[in-house]
């Protein structure tokens, strides 16, 4: 394996230069089976089993390395906490909803379901308006919500 990577003097990583999967990941072959390069120096280097259920992750955030000293393990979770807190999940780096409105601490809320998943207050409160406002021409009835008519009671305000 030592003639499969080259050492970064500037970083510390052990880059691999054999072949690169589409997804920017070393692959090696293991009994008989193509694995992340990662994957097998954690196993060769760090006398890790061969848990598939267990994530082994990078410190230095680079796909290609093999270093024992930048891999730890760790579960799906952590994967995707370590990609938020370095900046590398497309969903925290976003700083507006889709029509615009900004992801503020006062026009963002988390689903109750998954309080990983942001929504935004200002595109609920219009669906509301406009849901109420279809509700009453069907009806034939007006909604109400705290006095204001046209507004359906929102599940944020639950």
């Amino acid at each position: 394996m030592l003639s499969k990577f080259e050492i970064d003097e500037k970083t510390g990583c052990w880059n691999w230069k054999k072949s690169v999967s589409r997804n920017g990941y070393g692959v090696a072959f293991r009994n008989g089976k193509n694995v992340g390069a990662h994957r097998l120096a954690a196993y060769t280097f760090l006398d890790l089993d061969s848990d598939p259920s267990r994530y082994v992750l990078h410190r230095c955030d680079n796909r290609l390395c093999v270093n024992p000293k930048h891999l730890f393990l760790g579960t799906q979770t952590d994967n995707m906490q370590d990609s938020i807190n370095k900046g590398r999940n497309a969903e925290s780096r976003k700083t507006h909803c889709p029509k615009g409105h900004p992801y503020s601490a006062e026009n963002t809320y988390l689903l109750p379901s998954n309080q990983k998943r942001r929504r935004c207050k200002t595109c609920r409160a219009l669906w509301d308006k406009e849901k109420a406002e279809r509700l009453s021409r069907i009806t034939g009835k007006r909604i109400f919500k705290r006095g204001n008519p046209l507004l359906y009671k929102s599940k944020i305000d639950l």
